[in-house]
């Protein structure tokens, strides 16, 4: 609920306390705040201490997010959040590990016993994407019987694609 570095930088071009800057970026885009800021560089120095110390951090509740993107291929860059000052992390498309193993079959409702191995499964729709952790008896093939009611989570059709990834 508090950020020095947004105190420092972020509050002054805005004029929003660090919350409700968050709640506009949840409900537009990240980007929508960084988009309106000037596109010069910042000078460290001018900032306040507790902002400094707070560049290239990670905060103590982000730590296991950030770790797990760490292992799932993405790599920290040279530029920090806008809002708290963090590092921003980055990769390739073909670079992260859950892209690069995952499977796509084609997905019925079917019994499963709940006792198989742990698969995050995914609707293939970018406007109403949907994901769900799913247990599956068997390895999928072309076809995967899904759940009935993950099958209707993932809000799809018999026959329609699904994207999978072993957990």
């Amino acid at each position: 609920g508090h950020s020095p570095f947004w105190d420092a930088l972020g509050k002054h071009f805005f004029d929003l306390p660090y919350v409700e800057a968050e709640r506009l970026c949840a409900l537009r885009s990240r980007s929508f705040l960084a988009d309106l800021m000037p596109q010069y560089p910042i000078y460290i120095p001018m900032l306040p201490k507790a902002a400094q110390d707070c560049i290239g951090q990670v905060h103590p509740q982000g730590r296991e997010a950030y770790e797990i993107l760490l292992r799932e291929g993405f790599e920290a860059n040279h530029y920090v959040d806008l809002f708290d000052g963090g590092p921003t992390l980055y990769a390739r498309h073909s670079g992260v590990r859950s892209i690069r193993h995952s499977l796509i079959a084609n997905a019925c409702p079917g019994p499963q016993s709940g006792s198989g191995r742990a698969w995050l499964a995914s609707n293939e729709r970018l406007g109403q994407y949907r994901a769900a952790l799913v247990c599956l008896d068997e390895a999928p093939g072309d076809l995967v019987n899904l759940d009935p009611e993950a099958f209707q989570a993932l809000q799809l059709q018999s026959g329609d694609p699904v994207r999978l990834v072993a957990l």
